[in-house]
């Protein structure tokens, strides 16, 4: 009997440890919401910022963006189609592609908006999931 017992504590606690945090946002609006995001990649043979965008999140849904949280922080931008958007405070200004999906490294980079069209720098607000499970934001009415 003990020996069952054990086991089956085991077998809990690899479960557990195996469950992948994400990180997930919930549209509370009438209208699409289109999110950026930002995170700090550090692996061997790239170090810097990465920005990649867009992910839609439908009215009422929720999205997960990042199915697997490998960081620690993270920091998002989004819009939606009638101009709302939500940002930082311009702490964190990162470069995105206005009009099209796209994934670009070194974005906190300065670069030649003129010779990129349609890229721009956003103010992103800065997440920090720590060790959640599951970290969701809320956007539009009823924000958290």
């Amino acid at each position: 009997m003990r020996k069952t017992v054990f086991l089956l504590a085991m077998c809990s606690i690899a479960y557990i440890n195996n469950v992948k945090a994400q990180l997930k946002f919930k549209n509370n609006e009438i209208t699409p919401i289109f999110i950026s995001i930002v995170y700090y990649d550090a692996t061997d043979d790239y170090r810097g910022y990465t920005s990649e965008g867009w992910f839609k999140v439908e009215p009422n849904s929720i999205v997960t963006i990042i199915p697997t949280i490998k960081y620690d922080t993270y920091y998002y931008y989004a819009k939606d189609g009638n101009g709302a958007e939500w940002t930082g405070n311009g702490r964190y200004k990162f470069v995105i592609h206005s009009r099209e999906s796209f994934k670009f490294k070194n974005a906190d980079m300065a670069y030649n908006e003129s010779y990129f069209d349609h890229k721009v720098f956003k103010n992103f607000k800065k997440i920090k999931c720590g060790t959640a499970r599951e970290y969701m934001i809320s956007l539009g009415e009823g924000e958290d």
